[in-house]
């Protein structure tokens, strides 16, 4: 998936917890930040908590000296993401979730494999054993493309993570979302925003992707046939949606007429590249504020002059 070309800036991809999201190599920037959940030493600075995660980011971005930055977010991703984006006005440009769900109550199930892993003991012996069937089975509600096989890369990914990380960061995404929901905390943040749903998410409700619309100028695309995971189910599909544009001025407050939408389909801030364009719509603009009467004067568009015969 790649960025509109323009402004310089990275693609910072937060997969969701459980996840790795591996691709083909793009021309853009590209980070792919350290998960706590990798190995088994505990990480400092805040533990596994969204904000602590999120600031790891940052401050990885800024080691790497990047200015400014597209931030993308898969599930349980979209909660760092967004943190970051809490944190780091000056960082990150604009925002891409990517099935995540906007609160808990929109959350379905992990499955019985992911509902085991949390209970203890149980939990624990599970992921001790952590077959390949027992992998695959846990991964089984994050797709839902009819005949997708699971990648053989992505257990292996799955079976190198920590039990306690992997259940830790579960807990502490559910404390984030809980304390207030994305859209909430997004409409505060104020900044160009795409979200991608799969229609047949088995994890999230589909539905709710529908609440992200109360965030001023979101763009929200609901892709059928596909589920949690739709940038592996179907990428070109996935990577169709135009991405949000980097804000040069604070989004949709000096302009509430602006959309991501607008962001979105090459019409930069109001202005058209093409000068034939700009030149239609100056006069259509003026024609929408006034018209000018035979006599010269000027009269408001829409009121009629009546002649005396």
């Amino acid at each position: 998936m790649t960025p509109p070309v323009g402004r310089r800036r990275s693609a910072v991809p937060c997969r969701g917890a459980g996840r790795e999201l591996r691709g083909k190599p793009t021309k853009t920037p590209h980070l792919r930040p350290g998960h706590p959940s990798r190995g088994s030493a505990k990480p400092a600075g805040g533990g596994y908590t969204v904000p602590a995660q999120g600031r790891r980011v940052g401050e990885a971005l800024d080691r790497l000296g990047v200015k400014h930055a597209l931030v993308v977010g898969h599930s349980t991703g979209g909660s760092v993401a967004t943190a970051l984006a809490e944190q780091r006005r000056d960082l990150v440009t604009a925002l891409a979730l990517i099935d995540s769900g906007p609160r808990m109550d929109a959350f379905i199930s992990d499955g019985l494999v992911g509902r085991l892993l949390f209970v203890p003991v149980v939990g624990q012996l599970l992921w001790r054993l952590r077959t390949d069937t027992i992998l695959r089975q846990g991964l089984g509600t994050a797709f839902s493309r009819r005949g997708y096989r699971i990648p053989q890369q992505l257990v292996d990914d799955v079976r190198g993570m920590a039990y306690h990380a992997l259940t830790t960061t579960s807990r502490a995404v559910d404390d984030y979302m809980e304390e207030r929901s994305l859209p909430d905390r997004l409409t505060a943040v104020g900044m160009p925003l795409l979200v991608i749903f799969g229609a047949d998410d088995r994890r999230w409700r589909s539905s709710s992707a529908a609440e992200y619309r109360a965030v001023p100028g979101a763009r929200v695309e609901l892709l059928p046939g596909v589920g949690h995971s739709p940038m592996l189910e179907d990428t070109p599909r996935t990577a169709t949606p135009s991405w949000p544009s980097p804000r040069s001025t604070p989004p949709f407050r000096q302009n509430p007429r602006r959309t991501a939408d607008d962001l979105g389909s090459g019409d930069r801030g109001g202005r058209c590249p093409d000068p034939r364009r700009r030149k239609e719509r100056r006069r259509k603009e003026s024609g929408d504020r006034e018209s000018t009467t035979a006599a010269g004067r000027v009269q408001p568009r829409g009121v009629r002059r009546v002649s005396a015969s």
